[in-house]
């Protein structure tokens, strides 16, 4: 397992301080130790030092240590004293903090490592207050009083775990806070590195074989990555639920912020920390670290939280940028046929704005203006060939053009039924719905066939197109009225319904365990089916055919996915969700599922849509 390297927090000025003294640690049996006044147990008694004070040491005269505790001077007996010179030999762990290693005994000296508050260390040497020690293959200089407990075991656990970040912005590596020490090194923007100890402003960082300290708003903290694996006793879900209870009892802030939690499971623990264990993030809308809890898989405890603050945002995905001024086009295929959708992805040196534009048959078909849309698709309407092309444009105004071409013949037969059509996809402009058409007015019909083939109709007649004929009458100038539209078809395809709307929360979730589902108005002018519930009632799993609409009629979203391990995500764009397509002639989202809340459900109320059988 990789090593990793634990933290504790710390104030970094004691830890790097050029004035360290020589100290050792009071070890009596039990009680205080009594300081005389010369070396002697018969010599005046001046005080007493508690037990396991760290005391600084002077000269040593048979068997008694001159030391100075609270500004008073005088001997104590050696074997009472854990000293610095007893450590040569020894193999041990750091009293209360990680070990900066540095490659001279000299605070101001390159740093060369870190050795981990539960990590033990091998003393090879002790010369004045520092001590040289080999840990996990490092070798290094440490001030000797941070070992001053000669311990040989490990302290508790530490109060911060090794975090793996990427540099936000270009800065220096210092290899100290000291302002007047120069700087080691330039660290690039993109550049990967482990954040090992946190200051008030300032963090300490392994970039390679370097350490030094950058600013914590030059860095954003990676999250672990949402395996959604399980262990033996606490689920993913549970350790989420543990981990966000206990970050409510500890931080005030928790509850300030809109999060989402993402959890990994480390089967072997983590620093010491015996496994197996949950790491559950908790993120930003802007996908920044903020909390982390380790809940302990075997026993629900969680031995650890901390709250990251200070941290910078993470950039833009940096992810498959490729060298600056390069454009690639790809294309799902290059022939296809009409109805069929083409999948373009566009990479480049920049993701700042993109433009789409397509001709057909030579003459200009579509033309777009800047986005951020790099990945698109293209539902045709009409065969013919079609030149595909994309402008990037970064932000100094520098742009490159790429083009590629596909060829679109007739379709053969009927479009196959789709388990989530896209109402704005392009294809429903010319599909008649009464007076008006389904790319305008087509929700409810939408809807409808989404249902019917959920009940296991898969005929042709349950297309919307055949839906929209066959139920035209519905259509008003108000839009579809739904509770019609649902009445007629029951008749037919052999459900039932009810003309009032459902609000109650447990009628919901009751009907929709039973395996009913619900049309309704999820928006203003907009339609949508309800297919079921999550294990623990709360939230609602949609099928929405334009999902662009919901999106941005809905006050601060309410869009919902599941993550791997169980947890909910908000939207904060539609491309967060899987299977997203933005259809780059009409500037719209195709349809999709998410997930909203059961609350939210209930209070728009719901229509019935009850198959036979079904109680």
């Amino acid at each position: 397992m990789k090593r990793i390297i634990v933290l504790f927090a710390a104030v970094f000025f004691l830890l790097l301080s050029a004035a360290l003294s020589e100290s050792a640690r009071v070890n009596t049996p039990g009680g205080k130790l009594n300081v005389r006044k010369g070396p002697g147990a018969k010599t005046k008694l001046v005080t007493t030092v508690p037990n396991h004070t760290l005391v600084e040491i002077g000269e040593e005269t048979d068997g008694w240590v001159q030391i100075t505790y609270k500004k008073k001077t005088g001997y104590v007996q050696r074997d009472y004293l854990l000293m610095p010179a007893d450590l040569a030999g020894k193999t041990v762990y750091a009293d209360e903090t990680d070990l900066l290693m540095h490659a001279e005994p000299d605070s101001g000296a390159r740093l060369c490592g870190v050795a981990g508050l539960r990590e033990a260390v091998t003393v090879l040497s002790v010369s004045g207050e520092w001590a040289e020690v080999t840990c996990g293959g490092l070798r290094g200089w440490v001030p000797a009083g941070k070992l001053s407990w000669q311990r040989t075991e490990p302290a508790a656990p530490a109060e911060w775990i090794a975090r793996q970040g990427i540099v936000t912005e270009e800065t220096w590596l210092q290899p100290t806070l000291s302002p007047a020490l120069p700087h080691q090194d330039r660290l690039p923007a993109g550049e990967t590195v482990t954040v090992t100890q946190l200051g008030e402003t300032d963090c300490l960082i392994r970039a390679g074989e370097d350490w030094g300290f950058v600013p914590r708003t030059a860095i954003a903290l990676l999250p672990v990555e949402d395996g959604g694996e399980t262990a033996d006793a606490v689920k993913p879900m549970e350790a989420l639920a543990l981990a966000s209870t206990a970050l409510k009892k500890q931080f005030k802030s928790y509850l300030k912020e809109n999060l989402y939690g993402v959890v990994a499971l480390w089967a072997e623990g983590l620093s010491g920390i015996p496994g197996p264990l949950y790491q559950c993030d908790f993120l930003s809308g802007a996908d920044q670290v903020r909390y982390t809890a380790l809940v302990d898989a075997q026993r629900g405890e969680v031995p650890f939280t901390a709250v990251y603050e200070g941290f910078a945002e993470p950039p833009m995905d940096q992810t498959g940028l490729l060298p600056e001024g390069e454009v690639t086009l790809a294309l799902s295929t290059e022939k296809l046929a009409v109805g069929d959708v083409l999948e373009l992805s566009c990479e480049a040196w920049t993701r700042h704005a993109v433009a789409w534009s397509l001709r057909k048959d030579g003459g200009k078909y579509y033309e777009g203006e800047d986005s951020t849309h790099f990945d698109a698709a293209f539902r045709p309407r009409e065969a013919g060939a079609y030149t595909v092309t994309v402008t990037v444009r970064d932000e100094q105004k520098r742009k490159e053009t790429v083009s590629r071409d596909f060829v679109v013949t007739e379709a053969e037969g009927e479009q196959p039924l789709s388990r989530v059509y896209s109402q704005k996809d392009g294809w429903w402009r010319r599909k008649a719905y009464r007076d008006s058409t389904l790319d305008k007015s087509g929700c409810a019909i939408f809807t409808l066939s989404h249902a019917l083939q959920r009940l296991g109709f898969d005929t042709e007649d349950v297309q919307p197109e055949k839906l929209a004929k066959k139920y035209a009458l519905c259509l008003t100038p108000d839009g579809t009225n739904n509770e019609r539209l649902l009445r007629e078809s029951s008749h037919k395809y052999g459900f039932t319904t009810q003309p009032g709307l459902i609000e109650d929360k447990e009628e919901i979730v009751r009907l929709l365990r039973a395996g009913c589902m619900f049309s309704f108005s999820i928006v203003r002018g907009h339609i949508a089916l309800v297919e079921s519930i999550s294990e623990d009632g709360t939230m609602a799993h949609i099928v929405d055919s334009a999902p662009s609409a919901t999106f941005e009629r809905i006050v601060n979203g309410g869009l919902y996915y599941q993550t791997p391990s169980g947890g909910w995500r908000a939207v904060t764009r539609l491309d967060d969700l899987p299977g997203a397509r933005w259809y780059l002639n009409t500037d719209m989202y195709g349809g999709l599922e998410y997930w909203m809340t059961l609350d939210y459900i209930a209070g728009r109320g719901v229509r019935l849509i009850q198959p036979d059988g079904v109680q």
